[in-house]
């Protein structure tokens, strides 16, 4: 998915685990996440995604409310350009908790 001129970049955890997010502007994005479901429609499991967030330019990312951090402490994102954020978010039964390593280069 690239980022260009704004706006809302919507994760489908049900397309795939992996996803590679490359802002390339000055602008700001906002994720946010389509639900994982079984095919019988349960929420009821877990399951893992990975988000690489590659900085071409100098745009903020703004992840869903919703992630559960270490501490409760949301961190902020890299911003910088040539920087990459990795996001480990898994998803069990409703509630998504993340882990991120940040501003690497």
């Amino acid at each position: 998915v690239t980022g260009n001129g704004g706006g809302a970049i919507v994760i489908d955890w049900n397309n795939s685990n992996k996803y590679y997010l490359n802002i390339s502007d000055a602008n700001s994005y906002t994720v946010t996440f389509t639900d994982p479901i079984l095919s019988d429609g349960s929420k009821n499991f877990s399951a893992n995604l990975i988000l690489l967030i590659e900085h071409s330019d100098t745009g903020d990312v703004s992840l869903p409310a919703s992630l559960k951090w270490q501490s409760g402490i949301v961190p902020i994102l890299t911003n910088t350009a040539d920087r990459f954020d990795i996001l480990y978010i898994y998803y069990y039964n409703g509630a998504y908790y993340a882990t991120i390593n940040k501003n690497l280069y």
